[in-house]
């Protein structure tokens, strides 16, 4: 936890260093709440330039690093004589900061450790990660990782704050996410002025993570908050400037950079919301004020923009040249429509179950996973119906008031998700309503909370009544994603990552079921049937979902295609062939080097399992099999019976396990659990596996236990940490496959076909 809280202290005091030098320099007052979301811009330019510097995401970060000395020190020179007020005017905004990283934490505290967010729910962080790791060691992102032009400006970000604190991706990633609430926040707070202190404080941490962007969060998603805080921060910004009645020069830097910022995280589909929001709130004021904008000064209005959109060309010119050839192959391959493309087809759902109801844009969703619906439909509409009211009211209270350039990039990002929920995928239009959601929630809060003219006492009871339900709804909903949220398990990626000396520049074959294999294996070729084959593979089983893979798995030629084979560490598996050699284990995995071509073998149709019975008796064709010549890989018959389907937080199930006869036997299971999964037995022995947030599939070692005779082993199984609390999610469950047992004290060896009737056969040979 210790490295992540340095990253994002780090990464905060760059964005609020940064950003207020270039708010100063365009006369912005002193501080500005809008500060962190343009210094955040400013990384993500200097964290992109480093796949094009020399030394890459090392030279970004002394980059970074030196700049923010340079502000540090410019700022503390200029702010020198008023070093006893800027203490007091950062209470504030050290409050709030605290306050939205206070609810970041929750997913760590629900889970009992730090990690990475989303593994299991939103699996596409995996290439967020791999391509970050790309960045760090100076390599081009490959096209299967992250190709076509996808924007890489967070992930330049993230590598160059992993090369300069020495930490992993990992690390560096989650500290992006959890910093990218505070930003929001802090920008949301400048709109607050007319709301006491407190509850801005309060209206501001809820609109930062109002109900989709805390889901989004909670699964690892950071394009769609960051272009949220983008969208957010421009329409705050021109409020200013509009207020001020000027755009000049000196100004235009501050839309460039958030411009900038929109493109190198969501690439050109991003100007469609700051180029929208920019042409309403214009033609809108051009509207209000047009008796204003007529003759001499319609002129002297546009000879004065002339040279701030000169500045602003400019500074996007500069902050896009390392990027500008992605942006361009981005274009060329989803053009204006991912579906008329046919990259992401109107089918294409992602990871969603169904398409997102409009509603949960509102903020008041009291259901965990936003994917579903919530269960108590009547009061799930009451709370929607004052959600939406409070909306409508904010709506009305911001018109009366004139404040066109919020209300113009509410309305264009409206427009927007409606335009996509029509013309694109489900999956698509969710991003839109995620952007879209802040809106609501300020319009709403600020009309609700802001200082003004004193009802009558029953419509201040009503409005109190209002706020406290709209208010606690909106906590309350943040509150069930960010408890849902998963985290990812450390044991079993820092064994893979162990690994990555040992494969380095090899061919990998890794018979599991991991999606951030990848990544984890950085530096090999890795194929992990059927997720990622960028070597060729021929299954010679027939894959099916929750079956384990083994050396059977796969034809004897596609094995000769790799340099290594990595597994999990069960006897319950086809044994290795006689040209593979163990050369390193781990607590959960073996790893085989190859060492010569394999032999041809066969198999008798063992289907999931490792081996079958060769049943002379009752099988024709096994007796004419045993007539032939040949030999047989025989080995002890397993043991395997089906656990419970699964268990949730605080309860125990149980499983029973009848091993035949005395001897020493390994036991392993099928599992995946977000805690550590205790088995305790009638005998005494007891374990504890890790937690596992892999596809269910492969089979992971318990223990072993030693027989006299036959014996019944009665296994109880609990999820150690998943006691029911407030924190306890539905996320916290543990879903079950097979136990096996395998004999281990009678090694397997090679025997006739006709000696192998009866037996239990790994393989044969004719």
């Amino acid at each position: 936890m210790v490295d992540v809280l340095a990253l994002w202290a780090f990464a905060l005091a760059a964005c609020i260093l940064l950003g207020e030098i270039v708010c100063r320099f365009a006369r912005l007052p002193r501080w500005s709440w809008l500060s962190p979301a343009v210094g955040v811009c400013v990384l993500l330019v200097l964290g992109a330039a480093g796949a094009v510097l020399p030394g890459h995401a090392t030279t970004a970060f002394v980059l970074i690093a030196l700049l923010t000395l340079a502000a540090a020190a410019r700022l503390a020179w200029c702010d020198r004589r008023n070093a006893g007020s800027l203490v007091r005017r950062a209470i504030e905004p050290a409050l709030l900061a605290a306050a939205v990283l206070g609810a970041t934490l929750i997913p760590f505290f629900a889970n009992h450790r730090v990690g990475l967010l989303g593994p299991s729910f939103n699996n596409d962080s995996r290439l967020h990660l791999w391509a970050a790791e790309y960045l760090v060691a100076g390599l081009p992102v490959p096209q299967e990782v992250l190709g076509g032009g996808y924007p890489l400006g967070p992930h330049g970000l993230v590598a160059a704050l992993a090369a300069g604190f020495g930490t992993g991706v990992e690390a560096a990633f989650v500290a992006l996410l959890m910093l990218i609430p505070v930003l929001t926040a802090l920008a949301v707070r400048e709109v607050l002025s007319d709301v006491p202190r407190a509850l801005a404080t309060l209206a501001a941490a809820l609109t930062a993570l109002t109900y989709l962007l805390a889901s989004y969060y909670a699964q690892a998603a950071f394009k769609e908050t960051l272009q949220a805080l983008f969208v957010l921060a421009l329409a705050i910004v021109v409020r200013g400037l509009v207020a001020e009645r000027r755009f000049d020069a000196r100004a235009a830097p501050l839309p460039a950079l958030l411009a900038a910022g929109s493109l190198l995280t969501y690439s050109y589909p991003g100007l469609a919301w700051m180029g929208g929001t920019l042409a309403l709130a214009g033609a809108w004021l051009a509207v209000v004020h047009r008796r204003a904008l007529r003759g001499p000064r319609a002129r002297a209005a546009l000879r004065r923009a002339v040279p701030a959109l000169g500045v602003l060309g400019a500074v996007l010119l500069v902050a896009l040249a390392p990027q500008a050839g992605r942006i361009s192959d981005f274009f060329s391959q989803l053009s204006l429509s991912p579906s008329g493309s046919g990259v992401i087809t109107e089918a294409n759902v992602g990871n969603l179950v169904n398409p997102l109801s409009p509603w949960e844009g509102l903020g008041m969703w009291l259901v965990e996973d936003f994917r579903f619906a919530p269960t108590h439909l009547f009061h799930a509409g009451a709370l929607t119906a004052v959600a939406f009211g409070v909306a409508l009211f904010g709506l009305v209270w911001w018109l009366r008031r004139r404040e066109v350039v919020i209300l113009a990039a509410a309305v264009v990002s409206g427009a927007l998700y409606l335009l996509l929920r029509q013309q694109e995928s489900a999956y698509i239009a969710a991003k839109a309503l995620v952007i879209l959601s802040p809106f609501p929630v300020l319009l709403g809060v600020r009309a609700l909370l802001a200082r003004g003219a004193r009802p009558t006492p029953e419509l201040r009871v009503v409005r109190l009544a209002v706020t406290a339900v709209f208010i606690a709804g909106l906590a309350w909903s943040s509150f069930l994603a960010l408890r849902n949220g998963q985290v990812n398990p450390d044991t079993h990626q820092r064994e893979l990552i162990s690994l990555r000396s040992l494969v380095a520049d090899h061919k990998v074959l890794f018979l599991g079921f991991d999606d951030y294999i990848g990544w984890r294996l950085f530096g090999a070729s890795v194929t992990d049937p059927p997720l990622q084959s960028p070597v060729p593979f021929v299954m010679r089983k027939a894959f099916s979902d929750g079956a384990p893979l083994d050396f059977d798995s796969v034809t004897t030629k596609t094995l000769d295609r790799y340099d290594f084979v990595i597994t999990t560490r069960t006897a319950y598996a086809s044994m290795a062939p006689g040209n593979f050699a163990r050369v390193r284990t781990t607590p959960s995995y073996e790893v085989y080097e190859r060492r010569g071509p394999s032999r041809e073998n066969a198999l008798l149709g063992e289907g999931d399992e490792p081996g079958a019975k060769l049943d002379c008796a009752r099988d024709a064709r096994h007796r004419r099999l045993a007539r032939r010549e040949g030999t047989a890989l025989v080995r002890p018959a397993p043991v395997v019976v089906q656990a419970p389907p699964g268990m949730g937080a605080g309860v125990s199930v149980n499983a029973r396990l009848t091993l035949p006869s005395a001897g020493r036997w390994q036991l392993s299971m099928q599992y995946a659990s977000p805690q550590v999964l205790t088995i305790s037995t009638n005998t005494g022995l007891g374990w504890r596996l890790p937690p596992n947030l892999d596809r269910l599939g492969p089979y992971w070692p318990i223990g072993e236990v030693e027989t006299q005779g036959r014996e019944t082993l009665a296994l109880g199984l609990k999820l150690e940490r998943a006691a029911p609390s407030v924190l306890t999610a539905d996320s916290q469950y543990a879903p079950l496959g097979k136990i096996a047992a395998v004999r281990t004290d009678r090694p397997a060896r090679w025997v006739s076909l006709q000696a192998a009737c009866g037996r239990y056969v790994d393989r044969y040979r004719r």
